[in-house]
């Protein structure tokens, strides 16, 4: 005798198609997250290698200037000392550096471009005797080739200004 009494209807087709479609979905999703993550990173790290090429712009320049590289001409007016638009302005003395024995102007194998300015005098920080020194301040900038800029503010102490 034949079972008249279907409740079968074939749903489980459809279930499972709806299942496929949304793993499918979720599949794409998490692949486009992940490709967009790579390519965050990958910008982030090229940031942040040019950002220490102006970093290490601005330390070979304050070294310039703690070396009396750069020479002041006039202590009671601020003035810019040297800006090199190309990083080709080679430094009054070389510093150490067996690689760069032209003296250029490079951080990791690049140029920057770069500016010392002459900020003016001031009393020596604390621990110095303000009868007998100044502090002598110096701006410091520098930019890597693709725009990412340090600046800073350098001081020497020397004798008083009178």
């Amino acid at each position: 005798m034949k079972d008249t009494n279907h409740t079968e209807s074939g749903s489980i087709t459809v279930i499972a198609l709806i299942i496929l479609v949304i793993l499918t979905a979720l599949g794409i999703a998490v692949t486009d997250t992940a490709t967009t993550d790579g390519w965050i990173s990958r910008n982030e790290g090229i940031a942040l290698s040019n950002f220490f090429v102006a970093e290490g712009g601005v330390r070979r320049e304050g070294q310039e200037v703690g070396s009396s590289n750069y020479s002041v001409t006039d202590l009671y007016a601020e003035n810019v000392l040297i800006a090199d638009e190309t990083g080709l302005q080679p430094s009054g003395a070389a510093l150490p550096n067996p690689d760069n024995a032209a003296g250029e102007h490079l951080v990791r194998s690049q140029f920057y471009s770069f500016n010392v300015t002459y900020a003016g005098y001031g009393l020596p920080p604390k621990g110095y005797s303000a009868d007998k020194q100044s502090m002598f301040n110096f701006d410091v900038d520098a930019t890597a080739p693709n725009g990412a800029t340090v600046d800073s503010r350098y001081y020497k102490i020397g004798p008083k200004v009178k």
